[in-house]
């Protein structure tokens, strides 16, 4: 079977890329016409991981021993060919679309009322919390630690490996920097309650996904309602835009006091002491976000 340049422009004006498998046996060149091989096979020769251990060039493809090749891949490329011909233009373009979509994301599980419990069964509540997918990986929840009687409170996004392990938060490094930002403020941990937005570890510490924050977030909001603190500090993009609710960046959050509906605090946000490890420039920005949070508690009295 010959393939004419006529068909040649129908497949590329489809824009539809045709991924040829390095174990499947390469076609008869005596069924193609040359202005398909010999661009198509010296383009597969240069491909990494393809066996060949240097470039082949277009003339050297004459050179391939043609009774050798099974027909069995100029089989496969006039199936494809055939397939494409008789497909329609409108399903063509429904696929095309449908890859462009972004992926469904998964449905968020409302826990059960939390009104009226308190921080025992609160914390055995999460425990045995099985509204999103990270319950059948963690290792043990990370609900919070420090004073329940705290002005400040301090939220960051996920338990890390570490946090996980000693089941409480900011863990580490991240801790021993946060302990030097709250010195800052004059305030010591005991005088602080630290949590995240996910009490469970996301597999190598990815942020947390929506289906995942929305099932936690009524776990923090009732911590937040037992505490009852004067600020809450949100630590992070992610956890200053999943508790939040809005999409805007840490430049444009922070500085800022923020509201939410039902809650008698303000929040403010900052950058994650994780996220400082890794970019020491945005200390500049997190003294003055320090300068904020200070003024904001001497505001409460």
């Amino acid at each position: 079977m010959a393939v004419n340049q006529q068909q040649l422009d129908y497949l590329g004006a489809m824009g539809i890329p045709v991924w040829i498998s390095r174990d499947l046996p390469m076609p008869e060149l005596s069924g193609l016409t040359s202005v398909l091989a010999a661009p198509v096979i010296a383009e597969i020769m240069t491909l990494p991981n393809t066996g060949f251990s240097k470039p082949v060039s277009p003339a050297s493809t004459q050179a391939l021993d043609q009774s050798s090749m099974p027909k069995k891949g100029l089989q496969a490329a006039g199936s494809l060919i055939r397939d494409l011909q008789q497909t329609p233009n409108k399903q063509i373009a429904a696929l095309a679309a449908s890859l462009d979509e972004p992926p469904q994301s998964k449905p968020i599980i409302i826990t059960k009322d939390l009104d009226g419990i308190g921080w025992m069964e609160l914390e055995s509540t999460v425990s045995q919390c099985t509204a999103c997918d990270l319950h059948d990986k963690r290792q043990q929840t990370v609900f919070g630690k420090g004073n329940q009687q705290a002005s400040l409170m301090i939220v960051g996004d996920i338990p890390r490996l570490l946090d996980e392990q000693r089941k409480q938060p900011f863990s580490g490094e991240a801790g021993e920097l946060l302990g030097r930002m709250l010195s800052q403020l004059e305030l010591s941990a005991d005088a602080v309650y630290f949590t995240n937005l996910l009490k469970c570890r996301p597999p190598l510490d990815n942020p947390p996904q929506a289906n995942q924050a929305g099932s936690c977030l009524s776990y923090l909001k009732q911590q937040i309602k037992l505490l009852n603190p004067h600020l809450v500090l949100l630590m992070g993009r992610s956890t200053a835009q999943q508790v939040l609710g809005k999409s805007e960046s840490m430049a444009q959050l922070r500085q800022n006091q923020h509201q939410i509906t039902g809650l008698e605090t303000d929040f403010i946000t900052t950058y994650h002491p994780s996220y400082l490890l890794r970019q020491p420039r945005l200390k500049a920005l997190v003294w003055q976000d320090l300068q904020f949070i200070k003024q904001a508690l001497n505001n409460h009295g």
